[in-house]
């Protein structure tokens, strides 16, 4: 496990080294896109090795974002340590964090990007006159609103609404991303909404499971979410 993590340092490059009265601390932190936390590793090297309690903090710029106050425990067995710290914790906008470790005197930092914050959705609406169902396609986005926008992919829960030309709600469902995805898609059937011959919109409402209060829809009455149901 030593070996791994001194490789793993080694070779992360977003990793850092400080110097410190208890010997040399190197830091690794990463954000897998795939995952729904930060992975922190951390090596103390010089003198006994170390088996003994570290503290930590991440930080999004001059401001800590985790935790809030105070600093949050690492446990170093053997000079080493790993944990992780799920974004929902901290993560509020995408960019960089910088994690900064102490342990016995010494002090570490290391960066990473974190990309898990959804600033808008594009969802596209389609009626299939043929299979009598409403198609309804849903993709998460990073950026200011047009292209190029980034992709994110996370988990979360997606409300679907169903509005007709009167901006009556005719139909609500509840759709659980729960694996990592770019987005989503899903099928109504004509009968759970039609309520006569015209325009139907969809809104989507989503709540974003890798950040701290991320909750975006789209707004079916200004934008192109619309089927029209014979």
């Amino acid at each position: 496990m030593r070996a791994l993590l001194v490789l793993a340092l080694l070779l992360a490059p977003l990793a850092g080294c400080l110097s410190g009265g208890g010997g040399s601390l190197s830091v690794a932190a990463s954000a897998p896109r795939t995952a729904d936390h930060l992975q922190i590793q951390a090596l103390l090297t010089g003198g006994s090795p170390y088996t003994g309690e570290g503290t930590f903090v991440v930080r999004s710029g001059a401001r800590q974002v985790f935790p809030v106050a105070g600093e949050a425990r690492i446990s170093f067995v053997d000079g080493s340590a790993v944990t992780t710290v799920p974004y929902r914790e901290f993560v509020t906008q995408n960019g960089q964090y910088t994690v900064v470790v102490s342990a016995r005197g010494a002090t570490g930092q290391a960066s990473t990007d974190v990309l898990k914050v959804i600033d808008s959705l594009r969802v596209i609406a389609r009626y299939d006159a043929d299979d009598r169902e409403l198609s309804i396609d849903v993709n998460f986005l990073a950026g200011a609103a047009g292209p190029p926008q980034t992709p994110v992919l996370t988990t979360g829960n997606a409300t679907i609404e169903v509005f007709n030309a009167s901006r009556e709600a005719r139909y609500t469902r509840t759709v659980a991303v729960d694996e990592p995805s770019f987005g989503f898609a899903d099928t109504v059937a004509r009968e759970a909404f039609f309520q006569g011959e015209g325009d139907y919109k969809v809104q989507v409402t989503f709540v974003n499971a890798h950040a701290r209060g991320n909750t975006v829809a789209n707004d079916p009455f200004f934008r192109a979410d619309v089927a029209n149901v014979r």
